[in-house]
């Protein structure tokens, strides 16, 4: 996988997320910009930073991963072809 497209549930959530993943500082930085200016907006919000990576110019092997309440969790694998 290229790069991981995750949910923003909150920043804990985000720090979790690159401390398990082994992330390096920055890798999620589209998550935190989109909760900074959007906030949570729920299930939608996955797909604002999917936007906001794709707009960037990412390409590859893309890994769209969501949380739930409870505790639901789902992933979504893309290929993203260069423009």
């Amino acid at each position: 996988v290229d790069r991981l497209v995750c949910h923003p549930g909150g920043a804990k959530v985000l720090e979790a997320i690159e401390a398990t993943m082994g992330l390096a500082p920055g890798s999620l930085d589209a998550e935190r910009d989109t909760l900074r200016a959007q906030g949570n907006m729920s299930a939608p919000t996955a797909l604002f930073v999917l936007d906001k990576v794709l707009k960037s110019g990412q390409s590859g092997q893309l890994a769209l991963c969501a949380l739930g309440p409870g505790f639901t969790a789902s992933m979504l694998p893309l290929t993203v072809a260069p423009s």
